[in-house]
């Protein structure tokens, strides 16, 4: 009787373990409102999810598809998509421009995320689906943020804005009218594409470690990074909407970059407070192939096709750079 008693309630544990573990669903379809998370939990999109409440309502000024108001939640959108049926984006194309209804009030009086965590609220996971048409920032969340396997497309905002200790991985996002991704202190970014963005590709505030970026098409900088490290970086076609001013590969502050590429800016990189560029490429810098101050350095850089006037500009050579096939 004493082993019967013993068995029954091992089983009932491993049941009710299991029932813990189960996700809670996030039903798909056009709702007219939020779907609002206030426990911590695992949760699950069943399908796609395009809110409708739109400008209708004019007693909506901030909303989201899905708002997060409990610390530790893990969202898995299940490879579907959430956004707005209402907002559309001119993509391949800077500057992005977005458009919505503008019934029920002026389409800028409204804020529509896709994904937003409340201030204050922590230990938030998305993964594994696409967020789309948005009139604010595509997802955004708070301390110790996790984004991963991530699709993003057409966001009058920024493409994903996270505060401190963020992990941002797999991700992707196209067209933006703000920065493609954007983090703050002390967050990891890997494995992430950004092409047309009116702003910044991806900023990385201080003590930020980013890691293979690939960043085409954007109106100002390509990538902003700050007293962290960049390790892989393609960078191309930058300031396209600025002319004459901005236009920077790579923007780097007291940190170490190495191994990247930047084709087609009017600066190739900006380098100030002892940040360091090595073993990498510039091409077709048209004002300079590399300027900051003279506590920065560059070694085992190769440019060609930068200005031949000035093609370095304030900072120190380390030795092995090649500027337009001449030692310098």
């Amino acid at each position: 009787m004493k082993l019967f008693r013993t068995l029954a309630l091992a089983a009932l544990v491993v049941v009710s373990n299991g029932a813990l573990a189960q996700s809670i669903s996030i039903p798909g379809a056009t709702p007219s409102s939020e779907f609002l998370i206030s426990t911590s939990g695992s949760y699950k999109l069943d399908g796609n999810r395009f809110s409708g409440f739109g400008f209708s309502q004019t007693n909506l000024t901030v909303r989201s598809v899905i708002r997060i108001q409990a610390n530790d939640v893990t969202i898995d959108l299940g490879g579907h998509t959430i956004g707005y049926a209402t907002t559309s984006c001119n993509s391949s194309s800077i500057p992005v421009t977005c458009s919505v209804p503008t019934s029920g009030g002026a389409a800028n009086s409204r804020i529509l995320h896709g994904i937003s965590v409340a201030p204050g609220v922590r230990n938030v996971t998305i993964r594994n689906g696409k967020v789309v048409g948005t009139w604010d920032d595509a997802i955004q969340c708070g301390e110790q943020c996790v984004i991963e396997n991530i699709s993003i497309r057409n966001s009058n905002g920024r493409g994903i804005h996270a505060l401190k200790g963020a992990t941002v991985r797999n991700v992707t996002v196209e067209s933006t009218v703000g920065a493609g991704v954007q983090v703050s202190e002390g967050s990891i970014v890997n494995d992430v594409i950004v092409r047309y963005a009116n702003n910044t590709g991806v900023w990385g505030s201080i003590g930020s470690h980013l890691s293979n970026i690939v960043v085409s098409d954007v109106g100002m900088t390509g990538i902003v990074i700050s007293d962290g490290s960049l390790n892989g970086c393609t960078v191309s076609r930058i300031g396209i909407q600025v002319g004459s001013s901005g236009s920077t590969g790579v923007d780097a502050s007291g940190s170490n970059i190495e191994n990247c590429s930047v084709n087609s800016a009017r600066i190739g990189a900006a380098l100030l407070s002892g940040a360091a560029l090595r073993n990498s490429t510039i091409v077709g810098a048209s004002v300079f192939g590399v300027s900051g101050s003279s506590n920065s350095s560059i070694s085992n850089v190769t440019m060609s096709s930068v200005n031949a006037s000035s093609p370095v500009s304030g900072v120190t050579s380390l030795g092995g750079n090649m500027c337009n096939g001449v030692s310098c």
